[in-house]
């Protein structure tokens, strides 16, 4: 079950539009925690793969938006490797795959780019 605003979120990020449009800008944190949070506790693959879905056709249509998930974590204190990582394991290869994507566009087009270990854990994924 997600919480009411959650569902909000993803109503609106569905809709279209300007309505999208206005979401996606004026409740940036909000909608970065929808996602952060369905896909840390969402176990369905169908839902999973929905959810990437929706990640990946908002981060696609605006690069900028990478700061929104990026900052999200940040603040959090969290890591957005970490997550997306673990869905590169995933036993359904639609899952895994849709996520190297995410993860490629994230670290890509975000001003801090991704480095480090985190790096060659993605790149040696990539290599295999």
């Amino acid at each position: 079950m997600i919480s009411q605003e959650d569902y909000d979120v993803i109503t609106g990020v569905e809709a279209g539009g300007n309505a999208r449009q206005t979401l996606l800008h004026n409740q940036r944190y909000q909608v970065a925690r929808t996602f952060m949070n369905l896909l840390g506790h969402i176990s369905k693959d169908q839902t999973i793969q929905y959810i990437l879905i929706l990640v990946d056709d908002t981060l696609s249509e605006d690069k900028s938006r990478v700061e929104m998930l990026k900052e999200y974590t940040n603040y959090h204190h969290e890591s957005i490797w970490r997550l997306l990582f673990s869905l590169l394991a995933h036993s359904d290869i639609f899952i895994t795959f849709i996520s190297a994507c995410i993860i490629a566009k994230l670290a890509c087009w975000s001003v801090n780019p991704l480095e480090g270990s985190d790096l060659t854990l993605y790149l040696t994924w990539l290599k295999d």
